[in-house]
């Protein structure tokens, strides 16, 4: 994950810590790379998806509420 945190950075233009500490950056800028992670890792599924819909779990089942003695 932490490969793929910095390769979003770079994609951004945003100066990787050289030291691995983030408590420097600021929170807009931290906030930017790890939404757009998520928004890679979504599309890496979709992607994933298309190609094999058998993957696609079967949705589960509500629970029934157990009545109270």
């Amino acid at each position: 994950m932490d490969q793929f945190k910095y390769e979003i950075a770079q994609q951004l233009g945003v100066q990787v810590p050289p030291d691995g500490y983030w408590g420097d950056i600021p929170a807009r800028v931290n906030g930017a790379v790890g939404g757009n992670m998520v928004k890679r890792m979504i599309q890496i599924a979709e992607q994933q998806l298309a190609a094999n819909p058998a993957a696609v779990p079967q949705q589960a089942q509500p629970v029934q509420p157990q009545p109270r003695p």
